[in-house]
């Protein structure tokens, strides 16, 4: 039986989502985040498969934030899509 670490996992899971987003034109979002497990999602660089990644919390720079994936599809320059 094959095991998976914690990280592992949640870089499966994110990208499970990026590409969610990208196949069926929704945005889907993570559980809350720390910091270590942002870096991990920052190194992914998901942009190059067509899916913008957008990091916030409950206040501005809040240590622990949730990431939204959206299809390029569904960005539009000067409008905000998602508030917290």
């Amino acid at each position: 039986m094959i095991f998976m670490d914690k990280d592992e996992f949640l870089l499966k899971r994110i990208r499970e989502l990026a590409n969610l987003s990208y196949q069926r034109d929704i945005v889907t979002f993570t559980d809350f985040l720390n910091l270590n497990e942002q870096n991990m999602l920052v190194s992914l660089k998901l942009h190059q498969i067509g899916v913008e990644v957008k990091l916030f919390g409950g206040y501005e720079h809040a240590e622990r934030q949730m990431a939204a994936f959206s299809p390029e599809a569904l960005v539009f320059p000067g409008i905000i899509l998602l508030t917290a």
